[in-house]
């Protein structure tokens, strides 16, 4: 039981690492590339960080795009995901070189796609990313600034670390305009109610489980074969200790019966018998 409950504590701090463990976006808004820049003022940040349910945790704007990462040798579909400033929990998946340092065209990359496009450490690479069908891409040149990994293949294959200012000027938006605001910290279900009165009508607050509900039906399927998997080991662990006090019952009856002839009482041959067995069965334990 405690082992499926780490691994999925493990699971879920892992994907808190991309999604953050809350994030602000707009009302109703899915988990997209694509999406419009988040509808909030200064203002509504500053009331948000400002609360103490808000201040437990660091926050970190946040923008996504699209595109294709090309080498002389391979090409594949990432997103940058480019940030105001780099998570701490980001950081410590670093396997190789360092942190990038922004404002700058520093990223950093998993490890797997560093494998996959045959890149590494201080390597260059092309991303092509597309503004609208009727234009040709656009080309941006990054450099590989660390290798990360964080054991989740999917993400690690899709996911590019920026600055968010690179991102926001490839969709041409202002510096104050983000997507989605990611929260890093410990909240809970009243804290996060208290939080989203905070936001105005056209944001919401979104958890890692409401975006990914597949992952996390698993998750719980997971948690429930691991009852039925603890109930029927408890049912063959009695069944065992029923057949193994059985056989020492049927070992032991001549001593049973000169025990009985001796006068010996029911209660009492009861209580050495039973310790006698429970000593067995405390063995094969």
């Amino acid at each position: 039981m405690s082992t499926g409950q780490g691994l999925q504590k493990a699971i879920d701090r892992k994907v808190a690492t991309f999604h953050g463990d809350l994030q602000v976006r707009g009302y109703q808004q899915a988990l997209s590339a694509d999406a419009a820049p988040l509808p909030l003022s200064d203002a509504d940040i500053n009331r948000i960080q400002s609360n103490p349910k808000g201040r437990t945790g660091a926050w970190h704007s946040a923008c996504f795009k699209a595109g294709m990462a090309s080498t002389p040798s391979q090409m594949m579909g990432a997103q940058l995901m480019g940030f105001s400033s780099l998570p701490e929990r980001i950081s410590h998946t670093l396997v190789a070189g360092q942190l990038p340092e922004w404002p700058s065209n520093e990223v950093c990359i998993s490890r797997e796609m560093a494998r996959q496009l045959d890149l590494d450490v201080d390597s260059t690479f092309e991303m092509y990313f597309s503004r609208d069908p009727a234009s040709l891409p656009t080309l941006r040149y990054y450099r590989v600034s660390g290798l990360y990994e964080t054991g989740l293949l999917e993400w690690d294959e899709s996911f590019i670390f920026a600055d968010e200012r690179q991102v926001q000027k490839l969709n041409r938006w202002e510096a104050h305009e983000h997507q989605a605001w990611l929260y890093y910290g410990e909240l809970h279900g009243q804290d996060i109610e208290v939080l989203r009165a905070l936001l105005p009508v056209e944001c919401d607050v979104y958890s890692a489980r409401q975006d990914f509900p597949q992952l996390y039906q698993w998750l719980d399927l997971f948690d429930t074969n691991t009852w039925i998997l603890g109930i029927i080991l408890t049912l063959v662990a009695a069944f065992n200790a029923s057949v193994v006090v059985f056989i020492r019952v049927i070992e032991r009856r001549k001593a049973v019966a000169i025990l009985r002839t001796m006068g010996l009482s029911t209660g009492r041959l009861t209580q050495a018998m039973l310790a006698l067995f429970s000593q067995s069965v405390l063995k094969g334990v």
